[in-house]
């Protein structure tokens, strides 16, 4: 009787030592079905952010040629004031040495006036 009740002890033992492998594996399934999923959010993660990252160097890369052609045409219109300034000193200089010469020739006319 203890025989038959130890092979029946055992075969529950059995029982339940496969039940419980069965219920691990399960779980351990479960653990790396849970972490291929977290591996597989994070490398969308990653996807977005290098995505993001491309975004803003090309923005940024814009960004720089929109200033430097704004820095170009600064300097072009500044030159070319300059030259405009430059040009008016010019035409300014000759006025008055026009004006100098006229106001010099009326007073020698009006010297000779007076003096006949």
């Amino acid at each position: 009787a203890v025989t038959v009740e130890l092979e029946g002890t055992k075969a529950r033992c059995k029982q339940r030592e496969a039940m419980l492998r069965r219920e691990h594996e399960v779980h351990q399934r479960k653990v790396v079905a849970d972490k291929e999923q977290q591996i597989h959010e994070q490398e969308l993660q990653l996807a977005r952010l290098e995505q993001q990252l491309i975004d803003c160097r090309a923005s940024n890369d814009l960004e720089a040629r929109r200033a430097e052609a704004q820095q170009q045409q600064a300097a072009q219109t500044c030159s070319i004031v300059e030259e405009k300034r430059r040009a008016c000193e010019e035409q300014l200089e000759v006025a008055v040495q026009t004006c100098r010469t006229r106001s010099y020739l009326l007073a020698q006319s009006i010297a000779k006036e007076e003096a006949t």
